[in-house]
């Protein structure tokens, strides 16, 4: 299976390499074949749903889901050649990609309590102001674009598919608590 596997990479890799060397009669410009840089970033705001672990009896707790509190930052940068078929109207990329992650749940006016321990008499909670997230990724991307006008023109209206494999390298968590002691 794992011969297999290898195979299919070198033609994958080798098809798109072989047509640029391939003979024509005629004077040949390889638009074909496009290196493209990418950078980017994407925030979303949305209202938590919840968790289990925070308490849902305190006012914080009202404000903290009513108001969009929670928020998600990306920002990636990358590579990826593209190849072009079908008369340059039908690319398909791939490369590599790094991507950071940035996401928090802030309290806002008021900080929230987050359940510590439990047993079975006593509860003990952690008075918090914020927890955040960041993740450092490695991802391969893999996209297709179909475009609907020519591709020389100044500007180019496609469709696009993709997705993205994802390697988390590392990740920090930062917890800010009321009080410094904890």
């Amino acid at each position: 299976m794992k011969q297999y596997a290898l195979r299919l990479m070198y033609l994958l890799a080798i098809v798109p390499i072989s047509t640029l060397f391939a003979q024509d009669n005629e004077k040949s410009e390889h638009y074909n074949l496009k290196l493209a840089f990418e950078f980017g970033t994407n925030e979303a705001g949305c209202k938590f749903v919840g968790h289990e672990r925070i308490r849902k009896d305190n006012k914080a707790f009202n404000e903290l889901f009513s108001n969009r509190r929670y928020s998600l930052v990306t920002t990636y940068f990358g590579v990826k050649p593209e190849f072009f078929i079908m008369n340059n109207r039908l690319g398909f990329a791939s490369g590599l990609r790094f991507t950071t992650a940035k996401s928090e749940l802030v309290a806002g006016m008021e900080s929230f309590l987050w359940k510590a321990k439990e047993d079975g008499i006593n509860t003990s909670y952690y008075r918090l102001n914020k927890v955040s997230q960041k993740s450092y990724l490695f991802s391969v991307p893999f996209e297709m674009r179909y475009f609907l006008n020519n591709r020389e023109l100044p500007f180019q209206t496609y469709v696009k598919i993709g997705a993205s494999l994802n390697y988390r390298i590392n990740s920090v968590n930062y917890v800010d608590f009321v009080n410094a002691t904890m």
